[in-house]
């Protein structure tokens, strides 16, 4: 080895050879870094945070007036667990039992939304929404559009939602402990929420056009629909009458149900492109949903509530903050 040898240093220092893993990723670099990319990329908590609250929130809200104890009253006779309750050998607790679960439940909403304690909120959330929720699918009745929020709420129980505009943060800096670094763990949670909506919505158009092909498209399907809800007893007649004006109209009723069908199969390419595009199918869908309220009332709300999640709510605070510095710094 020469001299000029020893003492020459490179420009740059050459990158460290890939061993494991690493070295599975450098194969296919390209695919698997935008992969990783898109699940894991740093990201500050505050857009985390903010969805944890609005959701928690809202699911607060919207829960507190339901009563869950009452089906410990009904008899065991008409018990027809869900698969979940049968295979676990799950039962109903007794009314009074049934009445403290709630309690809790409710009182881990409020919790899970304030921030305290999140981690323990969010997973005692979780499992009561799985319980209380299931025992209410076990009589007959399966509330379809319920099962978003078990979902949801499990995915945040496995994440750091706490870490952003939360209390136990407030409690973390007066200890003196520093905020919490940007990191791919207030990334991927919001985007499994994604993910979980573009599939259920993906099932439900493909039941569409698998059970009823093109004819639930162009017959008169949506016009049935539209008009048997104006015949039905006074408490559940829809707010407008203008589903009796497109069920007389087939172009009009033609093209709500291909438009719906076409928005829940195609729901995942919001997965694919950027703001603001990837609002763009969400907010039909969004709309869509108003629409059956109102025209129909059928309400999602469970699904209205997680829309919230599309919104990149970090990005809006910042914009916020920025607008109010603007006027201060003039």
């Amino acid at each position: 080895m020469t001299a000029t040898a020893i003492n020459a240093v490179p420009a740059t220092p050459a990158p460290s050879p890939a061993t494991g893993a690493d070295a599975d990723l450098a194969t296919t670099a390209l695919p698997l870094s935008r992969w990783g990319r898109w699940w894991f990329a740093p990201e500050s908590p505050l857009n985390l945070g903010i969805c944890r609250v609005l959701f928690f929130g809202a699911e607060f809200l919207y829960h507190l007036p339901v009563r869950f104890d009452a089906w410990g009253g009904v008899p065991g006779a008409l018990f027809r667990p869900v698969w979940i309750f049968e295979r676990l050998h799950v039962s109903v607790l007794p009314t009074t039992a049934l009445l403290v679960v709630e309690i809790i439940w409710k009182l881990s909403l409020l919790l899970a939304c304030i921030g305290l304690l999140t981690r323990a909120a969010t997973a005692v959330a979780a499992v009561g929404a799985l319980y209380l929720i299931g025992v209410t699918f076990s009589f007959g009745k399966v509330f379809h559009v319920g099962s978003i929020i078990v979902f949801t709420m499990g995915i945040l129980a496995f994440s750091r939602s706490g870490d952003g505009l939360s209390v136990d943060a407030l409690l973390r800096r007066r200890r003196g402990l520093p905020p919490a670094a940007p990191s791919g763990e207030y990334r991927w949670p919001v985007r499994m929420v994604w993910v979980l909506v573009s599939v259920l919505f993906f099932n439900a158009g493909m039941a569409k056009v698998i059970r009823g092909g093109l004819d639930w498209v162009t017959s008169e399907n949506m016009a049935v629909l539209m008009t048997q809800r104006h015949y039905m007893n006074a408490d559940s007649l829809p707010a407008l009458n203008w589903g009796l004006f497109v069920s007389q109209h087939r172009p009009l009723y033609v093209l709500f149900a291909a438009a719906s069908v076409l928005a829940e199969v195609f729901c995942f390419l919001a997965l694919f492109v950027r703001y603001p595009w990837r609002l763009v199918l969400p907010a039909i869908l969004f709309g869509m949903q108003i629409g059956i309220g109102l025209f129909m009332r059928v309400w999602f709300t469970p699904y209205m509530i997680v829309y919230l999640f599309w919104v990149p709510w970090g990005d809006v605070a910042r914009w916020l903050a920025g607008r109010r510095k603007r006027p201060a710094a003039a």
